[in-house]
């Protein structure tokens, strides 16, 4: 017997690929108040509190995109370099976006987004670092080429004292083929 309200109908089997895909990335948004499943680099290593999952609310209102959480990066005692990224497993070759939302101040000696070991071509997208994003802008890699089965996705800052960039919902998706 069937559980109940549960539809094992052939049409019910069909109907399930309607479904939303699961997220490529995994803990994209941050939601999990922490930054499982992302790799985190700072340079030089034994600088203190430097990226870090960070709840997000602002002035009364949440500001991080789509939750309560997001990643930042800041140290006020040392500059660093810090780099955040999350190889995913398992790809179609095929072309993929990756879309994120970004805040900063002034002041980031660089910053970028970027994708790579997914293929023939890494992709990257430097910030506007000399014009700051007090409030996220969406920043994307629209056409990352995939011809391996895996891609490794971040966002890499060099940073000086006090310095802040803030970043949340990351998301990579697959790119419909063209039509014939």
């Amino acid at each position: 017997m069937g559980v109940a309200g549960a539809d094992t109908s052939a049409a019910g089997e069909a109907g399930a690929s309607n479904q939303p895909s699961p997220p490529l990335l995994q803990n994209g948004s941050f939601e999990l108040g922490t930054l499982s499943f992302w790799t985190v680099t700072v340079t030089p290593s034994e600088v203190g509190r430097a990226i870090y999952a960070q709840w997000g609310p602002y002035d009364g209102n949440t500001r991080s995109i789509d939750g309560k959480y997001e990643a930042a990066f800041w140290n006020g005692t040392s500059d660093f370099q810090g780099d955040l990224h999350q190889t995913v497993t398992g790809l179609t070759p095929g072309k993929y976006e990756l879309t994120l939302y970004v805040a900063f101040g002034l002041g980031l000696n660089a910053a970028y987004v970027y994708a790579i070991n997914c293929g023939p071509q890494d992709t990257t997208q430097d910030l506007p670092i000399a014009d700051g994003a007090a409030d996220f802008v969406a920043v994307s890699l629209p056409s990352i080429d995939v011809t391996n089965d895996s891609c490794t996705v971040g966002i890499f800052a060099d940073m000086h004292t006090g310095d802040w960039l803030n970043v949340d919902d990351f998301v990579l998706n697959r790119l419909p083929p063209p039509a014939n």
